[in-house]
């Protein structure tokens, strides 16, 4: 009978120093830390409760900006956060 050839290749496994040096090669040099906070909103319709959709965002999101100057960030069309002078404002799943 014929055998299917695999697909798989033989790698070497992964070490504790590989998986150290990985996440350290991601690191910023100690001039660059900075500290900050988060802070977790979550937008609501008061008469309804409901949440808020992408359009509710956008409409908030574009009064901040053009108020305060925040600037947009986009992906795609979308505008998906604002930034200013090192702040965000960002959206999460």
């Amino acid at each position: 009978a014929m055998r299917a050839k695999s697909s798989v290749s033989a790698l070497a496994p992964i070490t504790k120093e590989d998986m150290v040096q990985y996440i350290a090669s991601g690191c910023k040099p100690r001039e660059q830390w900075r500290m900050g906070t988060e802070h977790e909103k979550f937008g609501f319709h008061l008469d309804t409760l409901k949440s808020v959709n992408h359009e509710d965002i956008d409409m908030i999101f574009s009064r901040l900006s053009d108020r305060f100057g925040w600037e947009k960030v986009y992906e795609g069309d979308v505008v998906i956060a604002l930034k200013m002078e090192g702040q965000s404002i960002t959206l999460e799943p």
